[in-house]
């Protein structure tokens, strides 16, 4: 029977995390596709942060005394991520994804099967939301024979793509693949930027000068537009939080900030780090005293170019669409939700059938009944920064798409639309 081998353990304090920590760090550097979020210095400093002395349980999936799988999930007691009382992963506005980290000569349906079956005899009614996981990951590929051998209600939404960078030619050919207008303002910026000022780029990743370097990463979010619109850094926890990641990921060697300077003074940053092949740029911005500049498109500009020339193969941008994501970007990463919930969860049920046959129809006749119908059900996302996206690149998303667990693989990533740029 499929996942009688494995045995999966159950941790529900952050403090236990650490014996885990070499193995998870091992495993991690075992998988096909790398995730950054998934990884022990992201999740245990996301728990440390925004999920301090609240309800979790991460589970370790072993096959015989090796570690396989690694499941990161909390239980949302109060609807803060999700529904009331479901299992969901730690994805909020920082954490851009979720999934399951799973080495990559294991069959995952073997883990999802183990997964599932420990939970439902621990767990009633089961609810478990599995949030942004990525178009090509596997977990879509096994959601059908999980929900063969398990016997359990599967449904996939679809959650905001993110623009991203393939870097599969050299920085030439990539300019040349861009609008000309793109090409010529991305020109006329950097020309306009060195001759207003003495420009000076610089990348850091010493942890010996990380304090410093994190002084003026702040300096910048002080004077950005985002302070005053609280999404800088300086918002309350989140400083903490990317000042401690900061330090875990330079202890492991994927930390890279770049820094722009005029005349001296730090005016633009984007702090990110570099896991396998992808450049992840985790937070960007600028000095809104230096806007006619476009400082921020001007470093960014040399970020890409840098990435193009270190032999990566995504710069990922992360983050919802925007004008000037579009304009430098030569894809989407398509991201869906994923909810498994046992028969007796009759809420999620019900939330499955208004979804899958009754919204499609209803949204043609009756889109106020949806409104009501959702405020009814009181089911899905609740953080604010996540709504399901209108439109899939230049695609509409059908209601088919909610039945999107049946036909995984004809999910591909569509061409990035763009107008406008960044300051």
């Amino acid at each position: 029977m499929a996942g009688t081998r494995l045995r999966v353990v159950e941790e529900n304090s952050v403090e236990r995390l650490e014996r885990y920590r070499f193995e998870w760090q091992q495993l991690a550097s075992r998988v096909a596709e790398p995730n950054i979020f998934l990884t022990y210095e992201w999740v245990v400093t996301w728990l440390e942060t925004f999920w301090r002395d609240r309800p979790l349980s991460i589970l370790f999936v072993f096959e015989a005394d090796r570690l396989v799988a690694v499941v990161p999930l909390l239980a949302d007691r109060q609807a803060e991520l999700w529904c009331r009382n479901a299992l969901v992963s730690p994805v909020n506005a920082h954490a851009r994804r979720g999934g399951i980290l799973s080495a990559v000569d294991l069959d995952l349906v073997d883990v999802l099967t183990s997964v599932m079956r420990y939970l439902l005899e621990r767990r009633f009614p089961l609810k478990v939301a599995v949030r942004s996981v990525e178009t090509d990951s596997d977990l879509l590929d096994g959601l059908p024979a999980l929900q063969h051998q398990v016997k359990m209600g599967v449904l996939v939404q679809p959650d905001h793509p993110s623009p991203e960078v393939s870097i599969d030619s050299g920085w030439p050919e990539y300019l040349a693949s861009r609008k000309p207008r793109v090409r010529h303002e991305m020109r006329r910026k950097r020309r306009r930027m060195h001759n207003a000022c003495d420009l000076r780029l610089q990348i850091e990743s010493d942890i010996a000068r990380l304090p410093r370097t994190l002084e003026q990463v702040m300096v910048i979010e002080r004077a950005s537009w985002k302070d005053p619109a609280g999404s800088s850094l300086m918002s309350e926890g989140v400083a903490e939080f990317y000042a401690r990641v900061a330090r875990r990921f330079a202890e492991r060697g994927w930390l890279k900030i770049y820094l722009l300077f005029a005349n001296g003074v730090p005016v633009a940053h984007i702090l990110g780090a570099v896991l396998g092949s992808t450049y992840y740029a985790l937070k960007t911005s600028y000095d809104h005293r230096y806007r006619s500049l476009a400082p921020g498109a001007v470093l960014m500009g040399y970020a890409l170019e840098h990435a193009f020339q270190s032999g990566l193969r995504s710069f990922d941008l992360l983050g919802e669409r925007s004008r000037w994501k579009g304009e430098i970007a030569t894809g989407l990463k398509g991201h869906w939700d994923v909810c498994v919930f046992s028969r007796w969860a009759v809420k999620c049920q019900m939330c499955r059938m208004m979804r899958m046959y009754v919204m499609p129809h209803a949204k043609r006749f009756m889109p106020r009944a949806v409104q009501w119908g959702k405020r009814l059900l009181g089911c899905g996302p609740h953080a604010p920064n996540h709504a399901p996206p209108r439109e899939r690149g230049r695609e509409a998303i059908q209601p088919s798409d909610y039945l999107a667990i049946q036909h995984p693989a004809d999910l591909k990533t569509t061409t990035a639309p763009g107008s406008g740029s960044p300051r």
